[in-house]
């Protein structure tokens, strides 16, 4: 719950522009899961890192992990993009 609390309201923060889960392993139906979320907005990487403390983070990157863009991230980036991540 505390996951889902916490991105709620990093969502709602004014300086968000988009927050995505990045879904893994989809190729198996009974079990996927998430081991990064990808943020774009108006922050810096110590603002990043404060707001995802308490989640805490194996790793934090700015731009996208692996060169890896969503699908549904618009080519037109509005603010900077960064990925956090768990191990």
């Amino acid at each position: 719950m505390h996951f889902y609390e916490t991105l709620l309201e990093i969502e709602s923060n004014k300086n968000t522009c988009l927050i995505l889960v990045r879904i893994a392993d989809i190729e198996d139906s009974e079990w996927f899961y998430s081991d990064m979320i990808f943020i774009n907005g108006h922050y810096s990487i110590v603002e990043i890192k404060k707001l995802f403390k308490s989640l805490k983070p194996d790793e934090i990157y700015e731009g996208l992990m692996y060169d890896e863009k969503p699908n549904n991230i618009s080519d037109e980036s509005i603010g900077k993009s960064y990925s956090v991540w768990w191990d």
